[in-house]
């Protein structure tokens, strides 16, 4: 697993979102949120490759922001001129967390 360090940090522009897919546990309907972006980490790994990743601020915010990538159930981050997910995004999108929960924990299974 690569170690990034975060050298830099640029504001994104207003409308930028980082846009989560789970079931609604009272309906068990694909359902959504989404949370705005802060803005861009810029990365640095141990062998100097750089990456830039949205951040967005944690529901507990605790004065930093987080990788949108640590959270299992990000569908995608969209501009300001993207339009929400529609149903069929959605179905589709829960369908293949489901399905990769599935393969996850049989990964975990074989490793014990």
């Amino acid at each position: 697993m690569t170690d990034w360090t975060t050298i830099d940090f640029k504001p994104a522009p207003h409308g930028w979102r980082a846009v989560y897919v789970f079931e609604d546990q009272q309906t068990n309907e694909p359902a959504w949120t989404a949370n705005p972006v802060a803005g861009w980490l810029i990365q640095r790994d141990e062998r100097g490759n750089v990456r830039v990743i949205a951040a967005v601020t944690p529901a507990d915010y605790g004065g930093e922001v987080e990788e949108v990538s640590a959270s299992t159930n990000l569908w995608r981050v969209l501009g300001p001129k993207q339009s929400d997910p529609t149903a069929e995004e959605l179905a589709t999108e829960l369908e293949h967390q489901k399905w990769l929960n599935t393969q996850r924990a049989g990964t975990r299974t074989e490793a014990n």
